[in-house]
C-alpha cells in the first residue's frame, strides 16, 4: 500500500513531500525516534537522515523541507494520507 506524506505547522497548512517511498521514509522517521511531531529537538536527527541520503535522493528534499517547516514555525506535524 502506498501512502502520501506531507507535513504542516501548528497553524494547519499543508506542505505536501514528493517521495517516491513514502513508508521507507516514515520507518527512517520513526527508527530516528521522530514523531509524527516535530521541533526543534528533532533537527539533529533530521540532519543525520539527509545526511544519509544519497545524492539523487528525493528523501534529501524532503527533509530540507521539514528542517526548513521546523526552523520557520518552531513546531510542525507530519500527516500521513492512504
Amino acid at each position: 500500500m502506498s501512502a502520501s506524506l506531507s507535513w504542516e505547522p501548528v497553524q494547519r497548512k499543508t506542505h505536501p513531500l514528493a517521495i517516491g517511498a513514502p513508508s521507507a521514509f516514515r520507518e527512517a522517521l520513526t527508527e530516528a525516534g521522530i514523531d509524527q511531531g516535530m521541533s526543534a529537538a528533532d533537527l539533529p536527527a533530521l540532519r543525520g537522515i539527509r545526511a544519509g541520503a544519497g545524492r539523487e535522493s528525493d528523501w534529501r528534499e524532503a527533509v530540507d523541507s521539514l528542517i526548513e517547516g521546523i526552523e520557520k514555525y518552531g513546531e510542525i506535524v507530519l500527516r500521513v494520507e492512504y
